[in-house]
Parts: structure tokens; C-alpha cells; sequence
């Protein structure tokens, strides 16, 4: 059985907690999660979504990146995450 993060009736952000049982390895991918969707900027939200999330705490992030995700909008998306991520990168440089 395939299992979807959007089958559950709970939020996408809470299906990935649940899903996630070492403390450790859930706070290691609970900051990559966050570094990514920080690097999203809130006009691409409103660009496809005609909203902005409603803060940028990470559950919030993540329930609009994953109704971005059903939108099909994967392309755009991951060039402009590449950009964002390109630049953090000579910043730590």
C-alpha cells in the first residue's frame, strides 16, 4: 500500500512529525525541511496559491508548499529554489 502525505486528515507537516520517530533524526530533518521552505519566498505563494501563508512558522509553510505541490508546479518552483539556495551558498562561502 502506497501512503500519501495528503491521505491522512491531518496536516502534511503533522504526517511528516508522525512519521518520524528518533529525536534526533527528526530534529535533523525537521531543519533541512525548514531551511528549504524558508528559502520559498512569499510572493511565489501568492504567485500560485493567490495567498500568502498565514506566517512563516514551519506548519504553515509546509500546508502551502504541499498545495503548491498539487498544483503541479514542481518546475518553476525547483528553478527558482535553486537560485535562492545558489546564493545562500556563496554566503556561507
Amino acid at each position: 500500500m502506497k501512503l500519501e502525505i495528503t491521505d491522512v486528515e491531518v496536516t502534511a507537516y503533522q504526517n511528516f512529525v508522525d512519521s518520524i520517530r528518533d529525536k534526533e533524526t527528526f530534529r535533523k530533518y525537521n531543519s533541512y525541511l525548514k531551511l528549504f521552505l524558508d528559502l520559498i519566498p512569499n510572493e511565489m505563494y501568492k504567485q500560485y496559491l493567490r495567498y500568502e501563508p498565514q506566517s512563516r512558522e514551519i506548519q504553515d509553510l509546509a500546508s502551502a508548499f504541499t498545495e503548491i505541490d498539487g498544483k503541479k508546479c514542481h518546475i518553476d518552483c525547483k528553478e527558482k529554489w535553486e537560485k535562492e539556495w545558489k546564493k545562500i551558498k556563496r554566503i556561507e562561502d
